[in-house]
């Protein structure tokens, strides 16, 4: 991924707006000074690692019409997510940041997501909830919080859609390896089987 990602920078469009730029197209005065504001209040509360609002704040702006977010709407946006869990919103978020300004830190935090996380989808059919269990849990927060957000999900939802640390999971009745790659792990089960599982125990 981190390959394809540098190879994609290398052709980027030359005339793309540095992170101190106004990140507009085509946006009235009305949207441009909403735009700032919930901007530099996004930045505020980055700084004081306010993630659930910097969460929030982040979702006001990409819903802004005729708005494109700046390198640094993205990193906030990026560290949010990594705060809840969800990691392939953080990927997605870098991904954007990296083709504005491909910085270090940038590329690096990438480099670390593909090296230790791979893709997994997860789902119950019919569908309904189930539960997800890891053989051993990380000791890194940011990967503990993936797979805790992955259970969350699972349990009230019965599906997942997303990244997860490598390791060896249990979902419902079937067990499953992630391994760092590209390759994605798909996996389907009947909830049935993992009330039958509970039961058994």
């Amino acid at each position: 991924m981190i390959l394809l990602l540098l190879a994609t920078l290398a052709l980027a469009d030359d005339t793309v707006s540095d992170s101190e730029d106004v990140p507009v197209v085509e946006m009235d005065a009305a949207v441009r000074a909403e735009y700032w504001r919930l901007h530099d209040e996004m930045q505020k509360l980055a700084k004081r690692q306010v993630w659930t609002g910097v969460a929030r704040l982040y979702n006001d702006l990409a819903a802004l019409e005729g708005v494109v977010l700046s390198y640094d709407d993205y990193v906030a946006g990026a560290m949010a997510a990594r705060h809840e869990g969800d990691v392939l919103e953080a990927y997605e978020r870098l991904t954007a940041a990296a083709k504005i300004e491909g910085t270090r830190e940038v590329i690096e935090w990438l480099w670390s997501i593909d090296t230790a996380y791979g893709r997994v989808t997860l789902v119950t059919d019919p569908p309904g909830p189930a539960s997800l269990d890891i053989e051993t849990m990380p000791m890194l927060p940011d990967q503990r919080a993936a797979v805790e957000a992955a259970r969350r999900r699972v349990e009230e939802h019965g599906d997942y859609d997303g990244m997860l640390p490598e390791g060896t999971y249990t979902f419902a009745s079937q067990t499953f390896t992630v391994t760092p790659g590209p390759k994605e792990v798909r996996i389907e089960v009947t909830p049935l089987d993992d009330k039958k599982k509970r039961r058994d125990r």
